[in-house]
């Protein structure tokens, strides 16, 4: 997408952030996918010390347990050009919002799942997530 293009779909504010913020090129350290269409992933962003991602990186095994058994992708990814590179992202790819909100309902309850979360915040500390959708 051109700078053209980026901006008539950005709201003026009054400052350049295209420019200020530059891009965010990553690196994938984990992926697995089920090879099929994914219209759902949910990014959860770690500030995490280089030093520290070969920690993080220890619980991937047991959390892409817990994702098999959702049916769920998941990716694992720190910056190799952004703004801040203390920092690891996990992406959760699901099906379609249904499959979303049904994994997220049986996480919710998964003591698994809460351990993994309370190891990786001993860790590094949660500091942003969003949830995005794929428009046809």
């Amino acid at each position: 997408m051109s700078y053209t293009a980026v901006r008539e779909f950005t709201p003026y504010d009054g400052k350049d952030t295209v420019l200020e913020a530059g891009p965010w090129v990553g690196r994938v350290i984990h992926n697995n996918t089920k090879g099929d269409a994914r219209m759902v992933s949910v990014h959860r962003d770690y500030a995490v010390s280089r030093g520290d991602v070969p920690k993080m990186m220890e619980l991937v095994p047991e959390l892409q347990t817990i994702t098999d058994d959702l049916n769920a992708e998941l990716g694992v990814g720190v910056p190799l050009f952004a703004e801040n590179h203390q920092m690891m992202r996990v992406v959760y790819r699901f099906k379609d919002l249904e499959h979303w909100g049904d994994s997220v309902d049986k996480i919710a309850n998964d003591t698994n799942f809460a351990s993994l979360v309370e190891k990786a915040n001993t860790i590094g500390a949660l500091t942003q997530s969003r949830v995005l959708m794929k428009l046809s």
